[in-house]
């Protein structure tokens, strides 16, 4: 072997290196991206239930003081009919908060079950890299 093949030897050697190493980072990089996004996921599922909670929490102190107030109408007067209208429109307006709170829980639930389709697919992706990432370090390592 002459000094020409040895050098070519290196160079070739020196160049499957640094190839592995940006293989390596880009392989990386990509796994760090998918992690965020999964994280990112994850923090806006647990955001969404939050918000939910929330407005339900309003909704219900809302019918909760209006159901007061019509107690407190009765009260007053239960035999005028002008009461009884508005303790029937109040309790309209009852049953449309009500239909609202469970309307709210409804789109809570569908916001997060997209979310969480959201992440079973990058959390797919991420495994399927991660394993492709770990199979062709194997391998070339055990080319070197």
């Amino acid at each position: 072997m002459n000094s020409n093949d040895a050098t070519r030897i290196m160079d070739y050697a020196q160049n499957k290196l640094e190839d592995n190493r940006v293989f390596e980072m880009l392989q990386s990089e990509k796994l760090e991206s998918l992690k965020a996004s999964i994280e990112d996921i994850q923090e806006s599922i647990k955001l969404r239930k939050q918000l939910s909670d929330e407005i339900v929490k309003k909704f219900d102190k809302a019918i909760m003081d209006t159901d007061n107030f019509i107690i407190k109408l009765h009260e007053v007067d239960r035999r005028s009919e002008l009461i009884r209208g508005e303790q029937m429109k109040l309790k309209n307006k009852q049953l449309d908060l009500e239909a609202k709170k469970i309307e709210e829980q409804v789109n809570c639930w569908r916001d997060v079950a997209l979310l969480k389709k959201e992440l079973r697919e990058h959390l797919q992706e991420f495994r399927e890299k991660e394993n492709r990432s770990t199979m062709l370090d194997s391998i070339l390592d055990s080319r070197m």
